[in-house]
């Protein structure tokens, strides 16, 4: 039964590394890895408004260093609160001060306001923090993050090896923003890119994406390595889809976790939920896999 949830979550990242070359060659790869980067920046109330970010700071992303790019992504957004009306701890003013007056340098033209969804967001989940996130993120990958990982891939002892690498690259934290949102101070510190979310951004753009690479460099001994990779990774956190299958699948639900023990398989259990039970309303009977 594991084999089954195995080879459909590798159905499942091979249909994500499919779209991925897809968009690649059309646009490019660094610009698509980057765009779906910020897509996952945006969780579940704020995707769109990355995805607008994204288009703000791309004309001048290969152009910019990091201080340029780190003060263009604040100004962009909107999220700089106003010093003179805003009330903030001061470790935020002090953290604005200086990127307000560089932007108003740097400022190419008046764009409307992004509208950030706040309503029913977690502090660990604040836009802020994901733009911090992603800034860091840009300083360790880069202007060219395939090539940058690929070298890595091929220093690697083994898949375990980069996948170590990779929790750790992905894993983010600031001096500030670990321990703030822009209003208070959180309730408890939190990395801007913590491991749940480092975990689930790897396992769906990054080694998709990075197998999608392996295609468009004519390198398809890599292609191997990465689902290696894949392989290795250990059980994602559950989500709403895994909780529900579980409950429906298994009795009693927890056996489910025995089986299910990997990211591969988690995301099989995605894969089989979203393309078979949800298009048949849930009904076994009308199931093609029961059909089987």
């Amino acid at each position: 039964l594991y084999k089954f949830f195995e080879n459909a979550g590798l159905e499942r990242i091979r249909f994500k590394t499919d779209v991925l070359l897809k968009e690649m060659l059309v646009e490019g790869s660094n610009k698509i890895f980057y765009k779906h980067l910020f897509d996952a920046a945006g969780y579940k109330k704020n995707r769109q408004n990355f995805i607008e970010l994204f288009k703000r700071i791309w004309q001048y992303f290969e152009t910019d260093d990091n201080e340029t790019f780190t003060v263009r992504i604040w100004g962009e957004s909107g999220i700089m609160p106003d010093p003179g009306t805003v009330n903030t701890p001061e470790e935020i003013r002090n953290f604005f001060r200086d990127k307000w007056k560089k932007w108003w340098q740097l400022r190419a033209e008046s764009l409307p306001p992004i509208k950030w969804s706040y309503s029913g967001v977690r502090p660990v989940n604040m836009p802020e923090r994901r733009i911090a996130g992603l800034i860091e993120l840009v300083n360790k990958l880069g202007r060219a993050p395939l090539d940058f990982l690929f070298q890595q891939a091929d220093k690697s002892a083994s898949p375990d090896d980069f996948l170590d690498f990779l929790e750790k690259t992905f894993v983010c934290n600031n001096p500030v923003w670990n321990r703030f949102i822009i209003k208070r101070e959180m309730p408890a510190p939190a990395s801007v890119i913590g491991k749940d979310r480092a975990s689930d951004i790897i396992i769906n753009i990054i080694l998709p994406a990075l197998s999608a690479y392996t295609k468009i460099i004519k390198k398809p001994s890599m292609a191997n390595f990465f689902e290696k990779v894949v392989k290795c990774q250990k059980a994602l956190q559950e989500n709403r889809t895994i909780k529900i299958a579980f409950h429906r699948w298994f009795m009693p639900p927890d056996r489910g976790k025995i089986i299910v023990h990997n990211a591969v398989s988690n995301q099989g259990v995605i894969h089989i939920f979203n393309n078979y039970c949800d298009k048949c309303s849930f009904d076994c009977n009308e199931c093609k896999i029961n059909r089987l």
